[in-house]
């Protein structure tokens, strides 16, 4: 951990950076593959929460995926080796929720038997 301008900054392994970011973009296609199938669905159901989840999920991986652009755009590694960046606590912070609320909106969704990952 050090300190820039009393801006906390922290240290993450470079190699879960893109994890994260190949996993929320993995799971933006097949949430919008998702969302044409759901509309009809819903038409017939009147059952919204499982369209509302999915939506939250797309919200989410998008957020994610645009804290971490802006913060990576030009990155700080940690040394020459590369395998740690710096993160600004403000952003780590960021993407915490947005993990956290990804997290469990999946979770929820797989209680309806609907399924973001690749099979």
């Amino acid at each position: 951990m050090a300190t820039n301008k009393d801006n906390t900054l922290y240290t993450l392994y470079t190699e879960d950076l893109i994890n994260i970011t190949l996993q929320s973009h993995e799971q933006l296609d097949n949430l919008l593959d998702m969302v044409q199938d759901l509309i009809e669905l819903e038409r017939n159901t009147k059952n919204h929460y499982v369209f509302s989840l999915v939506c939250e999920l797309i919200w989410v991986n998008n957020s994610m995926l645009l804290a971490l652009k802006k913060e990576f755009e030009e990155p700080v590694f940690k040394d020459e080796s590369q395998k740690e960046v710096f993160i600004l606590k403000k952003t780590l912070d960021v993407v915490t929720a947005l993990m956290l609320s990804k997290t469990s909106a999946t979770s929820e969704l797989n209680r309806f038997s609907y399924s973001v990952s690749l099979h």
